[in-house]
């Protein structure tokens, strides 16, 4: 699978020492700024003017993000097909062609919502929408900036994609 395009680079000041809180009046995160640069090493200057005033190697670190199109997400119709692709595949490898039919529609009323597209575990899907999540603020952020530059207040940025086809 190809990996979306980097469109830039969202930089923070974060408190990173796990054992320990912030100093008081302190958040764990202090500025966060966004690079449209494709090298990670270009840090905004916000982000440089901070980190000249902060000791570091006391438990704060600079962190970077790229910033990445929302990933496309296939509906669970195409889940399922791929499923249920994937199962006929494996068993007439295992089994043969004669008695493949039968191991396949005993594998699909065993476990029909899994072939028809369903996520498979609750862990799996609370997982996807975190990820999703952090995606969506990521791009706010970014469609944010973008706005800032440019002056366009559009709803998506040059190469933004949507669900698969």
């Amino acid at each position: 699978m190809a990996r979306s395009p980097t469109i830039g680079y969202e930089y923070s000041i974060q408190w990173h020492n796990p054992k320990t809180e912030p100093p008081p009046g302190m958040a764990r995160v202090l500025v966060r700024a966004f690079a449209a640069s494709s090298r990670p090493e270009d840090k905004p200057e916000a982000i440089a003017r901070k980190a000249a005033e902060l000791e570091f190697g006391s438990g704060w670190v600079i962190c970077s993000q790229a910033i990445t199109p929302p990933p496309r997400r296939h509906s669970a119709e195409q889940k399922g097909k791929r499923r249920v692709g994937n199962l006929q595949r494996r068993v007439r490898k295992a089994v043969g062609p004669l008695f493949a039919q039968a191991v396949i529609d005993a594998e699909l009323a065993r476990k029909p919502d899994d072939y028809a597209g369903a996520e498979v575990s609750r862990e799996g899907a609370a997982y996807v929408a975190e990820c999703d999540a952090e995606d969506a603020r990521l791009w706010a952020a970014y469609l944010e900036w973008h706005a800032q530059v440019t002056g366009e207040a559009s709803g998506e940025a040059p190469g933004a994609l949507g669900e698969v086809a």
